[in-house]
């Protein structure tokens, strides 16, 4: 990337790629673990299009069934804080600092999308 390019081009994008890889995963496990019936395809699309929800994807894949909205609330206690401090902790590290910047930024979603896959893997039990 270029030095004098946007950084919020850079951001967008990592943001779309760790999106795309984890939205990927937990539409292969979704389809694969999932009851087969005549809601199946719709729960699959359904499941992966709330991907982006991180944590909750569980309790989606399961229609909000107790167990796994609890379960996904629990991963949801400590997903949201390395979210939102990473996210935050962004806005206050110095230019000079981008990589660190940039670190940051990356790690906090993929913490994010990893407790989403992780808690579809869960609800799939």
């Amino acid at each position: 990337m270029k030095c004098n390019a946007n950084p919020w081009q850079w951001y967008l994008k990592s943001f779309l790629w760790i999106y795309i890889i984890f939205t990927g995963i937990i539409a292969f496990v979704a389809y694969a673990g999932l009851d087969k019936g005549p809601r199946h395809t719709t729960l699959v699309i359904k499941t992966t299009l709330c991907s982006i929800a991180g944590p909750m994807t569980g309790a989606v894949a399961r229609d909000y069934q107790s167990c796994c909205l609890k379960a996904s609330q629990d991963m949801m206690k400590m997903a949201l804080p390395i979210l939102f401090l990473g996210l935050t902790a962004c806005f206050f590290i110095p230019p000079s600092k981008r990589w660190l910047e940039r670190t940051t930024w990356v790690f906090s979603w993929i913490v994010w999308f990893f407790f989403g896959a992780f808690s579809a893997f869960v609800a799939m039990e």
